[in-house]
């Protein structure tokens, strides 16, 4: 639980890491017990210059927790993003979560600069899914971009309104999600030819899913592997944990061109022929 005073260390885009891989501080200022809004003074790192102002709204007694609209506020005092939270509950889960479903950035004129929305539909920390626009400094769309089923579209505009080929500036993709080496053709392959069937489940004519969940640091190292969804045999669960331990280094999933660290999930299938 936060208190006044307290330091927290931030990635470039806000969010929270550990003090060795910060990118900028904050120190909180004030709490407001009665509506759960704690005050931040987000510096640089070298301490120099106010980064930003956040107004963070909690859903409960963990500031962490974050809830509803969080507020980030240049030095001037005007609005640079806003971005929203709602606690979300994936199947099986006992405790909800709190995600990122929409983040605005503005310009120090208050001209919206960028506007994504984000859509969950498992247990990943990264949105499976998501819209997202970016607007020239007079107002009009520059950007639009579509992850969809894992496919991304992108479209350019001209100050005019018209489709582009050519854009003058440059976005990383917004989200990219971790990747298994060579792709998921790759990962079905790793699956189907190092799984060993328990010979005691074929037997008895054993089957099941088994769906295993995971860590992709931001490095690709996978770690936290345990069973989201039981088969409800212990061996299919324990030989399913087994291949998942074995596998190699992933690609990374990353954020605005950053690598970010992504909780994933993966089904392992028995099945007798």
């Amino acid at each position: 639980m936060l208190v006044v005073g307290d330091t927290i260390y931030y990635s470039a885009e806000y969010e929270k890491v550990q003090a060795d891989s910060a990118e900028q501080f904050g120190m909180v200022k004030r709490i407001n017990d009665e509506t759960n809004i704690a005050t931040i003074f987000v510096y640089s790192p070298e301490n120099k210059h106010l980064s930003a102002i956040e107004k963070r709204v909690a859903s409960g007694p963990n500031y962490f927790d974050k809830k509803g609209q969080q507020i980030y506020y240049y030095p001037s005092g005007t609005v640079e993003c806003m971005r929203f939270y709602t606690m979300y509950s994936d199947e099986g889960d006992t405790v909800p979560t709190s995600k990122l479903t929409e983040e605005v950035f503005l310009y120090p004129d208050g001209v919206v600069k960028e506007k994504v929305t984000l859509h969950y539909f498992s247990a990943h920390t990264v949105a499976d899914s998501y819209e997202r626009n970016c607007y020239y400094p007079t107002g009009e769309i520059l950007y639009h971009e579509k992850l969809d089923k894992g496919k991304c579209t992108t479209e350019y505009f001209q100050p005019n309104g018209k489709k582009t080929k050519n854009p003058k500036v440059h976005y990383e993709q917004y989200i990219v999600l971790p990747e298994f080496p060579g792709g998921q053709q790759e990962l079905f392959n790793f699956l189907s030819s190092t799984v060993r069937y328990p010979i005691e489940c074929q037997e008895k004519m054993i089957q099941g899913r088994v769906v295993v969940m995971f860590t992709v640091a931001k490095d690709g190292v996978i770690s936290n592997i345990t069973v989201k969804e039981s088969s409800g045999n212990n061996s299919l669960d324990a030989e399913a944990l087994r291949v998942i331990t074995a596998m190699p280094k992933w690609t990374p999933g990353t954020r605005r061109g950053k690598p970010v660290q992504v909780i994933y999930t993966v089904p392992v299938n028995f099945r007798l022929q």
